[in-house]
C-alpha cells in the first residue's frame, strides 16, 4: 500500500510540475505580446498551435513535447518572416520534460 501511495504521489508531483511549467511558458508569451503585440498571419497560426500544445501538455506530455519541438524547428526553418512571440521557453521546457520522462534517444 505504501509503495502504491508513493508512486501516485510521484505521478501527481510530475503532473503538477507540467501544469506549472505550462502556465509559466504561457505567462512569458502573454508578457511578450503585451510589450510587442504585432503578429504576422503565420504568427497567429504558430501562436495558436503553441498555446494549444502548452494547454494540452499535462494531458499528453510526450506527444505535446515532441510537437512543440517540431513546431519550433518548422518556425526556424520556414523561409518566410514569421513575427511571433518567442517559442523557445516552451521548447526548452518540452525538451526538459522529454529528458526526464523518456529514454535519451527520444530527446
Amino acid at each position: 500500500m505504501n509503495k502504491h501511495r508513493n508512486a501516485s504521489e510521484k505521478v501527481f508531483k510530475f503532473a503538477l510540475a507540467d501544469v506549472i511549467g505550462s502556465i509559466i511558458c504561457l505567462m512569458f508569451m502573454v508578457v511578450e505580446l503585451a510589450v510587442a503585440p504585432t503578429l504576422s498571419t503565420y504568427g497567429i497560426v504558430f501562436a495558436a498551435l503553441y498555446v494549444l500544445l502548452l494547454i494540452a501538455l499535462p494531458a499528453k506530455p510526450t506527444l505535446c513535447c515532441v510537437a512543440l519541438t517540431v513546431l519550433n524547428a518548422v518556425l526556424t526553418i520556414i523561409p518566410v518572416l514569421v513575427v511571433v512571440p518567442t517559442t523557445f521557453w516552451g521548447t526548452w521546457f518540452a525538451m526538459g520534460l522529454l529528458a526526464r520522462k523518456e529514454r535519451p534517444w527520444v530527446v
